[in-house]
């Protein structure tokens, strides 16, 4: 996350001293090599449950290696809709980092390099239909938890990513 979101303002990153000057550009590289992971984790047969940036990490060698796999999904939540919440919540984690660092307003440039990189079009399929969801009166009462948990800079934030995902086209 601090990569991402806030690399210009750590002073040491250890063995990854070329994070300090990533540019957007460099960081959407980063996420498309993170999709990659996730595409060789989710083919395996496992969904891995809160799929943000504060829950990867880089080596020196710029490779994402994505850690504390807690979240079990309920028993009733499908597979394929696991899978799909994992790809929500990437988008939705990079697209406010991206917001927050760089200005980048635009969520479809995080969307289109996260969905155009995926290649099962049923997880994508699934996942806008999990993005075309009314949000709940529940869910709105504790947007406040997932504004925290998924790094999006507001609510208009999160509907325009969930927007950006729901106009891709495959």
């Amino acid at each position: 996350y601090d990569l991402f979101a806030q690399n210009k303002a750590v002073e040491d990153f250890g063995e990854c001293d070329w994070a300090k000057d990533a540019s957007l550009e460099e960081k959407i590289k980063l996420a498309r090599s993170i999709i990659d992971e996730v595409a060789r984790i989710h083919e395996s047969g496992i969904a891995w449950g809160e799929l943000i940036l504060p829950n990867i990490i880089f080596t020196k060698e710029k490779r994402p290696v994505i850690c504390d796999p807690e979240v079990k999904f309920y028993d009733g939540v499908s597979l394929e809709e696991a899978k799909a919440q994992d790809l929500k919540d990437l988008c939705i984690s990079i697209s406010g980092a991206l917001a927050q660092a760089h200005n980048q307003e635009d969520p479809s440039v995080v969307v289109n390099t996260i969905l155009e990189r995926y290649t099962d079009k049923s997880i994508i399929k699934t996942l806008q239909k999990l993005a075309s969801k009314k949000r709940t009166f529940l869910q709105n009462l504790t947007f406040g938890y997932e504004q925290v948990r998924s790094g999006t800079p507001s609510k208009e934030h999160y509907d325009s990513v969930l927007k950006a995902i729901r106009d891709f086209k495959m």
